[in-house]
């Protein structure tokens, strides 16, 4: 009887214990459980991985360690390709896939949850890794743009055409070149999808590309917040020349936050072409 009554009381306790235990769970995550994810944002280059970490806290004690919780990958940052290590446990290791964009990483604990951005790439305001080398926005290779988080935007006042991939056997590289026709006035630009890019690197560089004109062109970049520097370039009387502008003589634009690295306008009617646009750091 004894040792029925202890057997009887030891597992009469276990069950209280484990009862209070899931009662105190219960209430932690239905009234007074916090939770947070550390770091509480991230921007992770292509390939490259983040730890993430989750902590919990009730009426000022820290409850981490009786966490259960769950990882997800949510919205758009399910198209940059982008994984977990696993989908539970206080830790988890981000691998972002190769796609450039945001979205959240989320982790849940009953009722509870956090969230947090994470950008694959650029965050869109300069924050990503700088660029640095040669970059090329233009050539007979990668067509109008050989960036796929770059596009290529127009504008015009009166008729006007624009044809990027104009067969011009006269093109100082390759066999095409960028034509527009302006009516009135036209121009058009390379611009970052969705942000900027760190052209940082580019402060002391310079800007290099064939223009052929009969008339003056203004040349620009423009930064996240809309500001540009400007550089009007002459006359090449009708001929291809190689141009290079200083990165210095562009310097009213945020180079930190680079939105569209290179535009060229013409101010009155006139049919003027451009080839071989590219940035060199140094």
């Amino acid at each position: 009887m004894k040792t029925r009554s202890l057997i009887f009381t030891a597992a009469a306790v276990l069950l209280v214990l484990t009862c209070l235990g899931c009662e105190t769970k219960d209430k932690i995550s239905a009234t007074t459980l916090s939770i947070s994810i550390s770091p509480s944002g991230a921007t992770v280059q292509p390939g490259q991985t983040e730890d993430f970490t989750v902590s919990g806290f009730s009426k000022g004690s820290d409850v981490t360690k009786m966490l259960d919780p769950r990882w997800a990958i949510c919205s758009k940052l399910q198209d940059t390709g982008s994984s977990l290590n696993k989908r539970s446990g206080t830790s988890v290791t981000f691998t972002a896939g190769d796609t450039h964009g945001s979205g959240t990483l989320r982790v849940e604990d009953g009722k509870v949850y956090d969230e947090v951005t994470v950008t694959v790439g650029d965050d869109g305001n300069g924050n990503g890794d700088p660029l640095t080398g040669e970059i090329v926005l233009y050539d007979d290779d990668g067509g109008i743009i050989d960036d796929v988080n770059a596009e290529v935007l127009t504008w015009q006042c009166g008729d006007g055409s624009f044809e990027g991939d104009y067969a011009d056997a006269t093109a100082p590289e390759g066999s095409k070149s960028f034509q527009t026709v302006s009516g009135d006035w036209a121009g058009w630009g390379i611009f970052y999808i969705g942000g900027a890019r760190d052209f940082s690197n580019y402060e002391d560089g310079r800007l290099v590309f064939w223009l052929k004109s009969d008339i003056t062109v203004k040349v620009e970049v423009e930064d996240v917040s809309e500001s540009k520097g400007t550089k009007t370039i002459a006359s090449t009387g009708g001929e291809w020349q190689e141009i290079t502008i200083p990165a210095s003589d562009l310097s009213a634009a945020n180079f930190s936050q680079m939105y569209g690295p290179f535009l060229v306008t013409a101010e009155a009617a006139t049919t003027f072409y451009v080839d071989h646009v590219r940035w060199f750091d140094e």
